[in-house]
């Protein structure tokens, strides 16, 4: 499915390089690549979709299945999804900032003697990434990055015997690597990878119902890898 979504991706682009010679022709020679098409690194741009993440948080996977038992387990890694909007601003030729929200929810369902006990792991990720220009084209381009930022998660526990709510926060860090293809002058279509390790410390307790099964505390670490799609909007430039 992923290959067949690059495939159709460079496919548009292919098509979209042969529809765009008005913005060729505006376009200043400093800000042409060399095969002549006008290029997006100049340009500030926004971005927004969502995403699939395949998450490994081992406390919070341990503590669920002290809480449920053999017969309720659950995995080591989770799949989650994500959703984020992105502000991409241009610093030099090759180099760009970006900052972005991306909001990542888990749920855990685990059947006991007494219902099913649901669990909810959120997480709020401001982050401030660092980006190169790997590849650019008037049609496409290709950047790597890296960042970090002060993120917030929650875990809450809601069955018929227990109902809770505890929060945390720390920092996480992040690898990325996006590419963008072209739709029309100013609007493309967003691919992307990345990697996170988040290092959200021990939760505390914010809300709790009835009796509690959370005696101990745990953290909110955990390693994800995920895919994003969407779209990103570059904005005109201004010379």
């Amino acid at each position: 499915m992923g290959v067949g979504a690059l495939q159709v991706a460079f496919a548009v682009a292919a098509l979209a390089q042969q529809d765009f010679p008005a913005a060729r022709e505006r376009a200043p020679v400093a800000m042409q690549s060399a095969s002549g098409n006008p290029v997006l690194s100049p340009r500030w741009g926004f971005s927004g979709g969502m995403g699939v993440e395949y998450v490994n948080a081992p406390d919070i996977v341990d503590y669920i299945n002290s809480v449920v038992g053999p017969g309720g387990r659950v995995p080591d890694f989770k799949t989650g999804v994500q959703f984020f909007v992105a502000a991409t601003i241009p610093v030099a030729d090759e180099w760009t900032l970006k900052l972005e929200y991306a909001y990542l929810l888990l749920s855990f369902y685990s059947p006991g003697t007494f219902g099913v006990t649901d669990f909810t792991c959120a997480v709020h990720m401001p982050t401030l990434l660092v980006q190169y220009v790997l590849a650019e084209e008037g049609v496409y381009n290709v950047k790597a990055g890296a960042g970090m930022g002060y993120h917030f998660g929650s875990l809450t526990e809601e069955s018929p015997q227990v109902s809770g709510r505890w929060t945390g926060k720390g920092i996480g860090t992040i690898l990325d690597l996006e590419a963008n293809t072209a739709f029309s002058e100013d609007f493309f279509g967003y691919l992307g990878v990345d990697l996170r390790w988040d290092f959200i410390g021990d939760l505390h307790r914010s809300r709790v119902g009835g009796s509690s099964s959370l005696v101990k505390t745990p953290s909110l670490y955990f390693f994800s890898l995920g895919a994003r799609l969407g779209f990103t909007y570059y904005f005109s430039p201004s010379i």
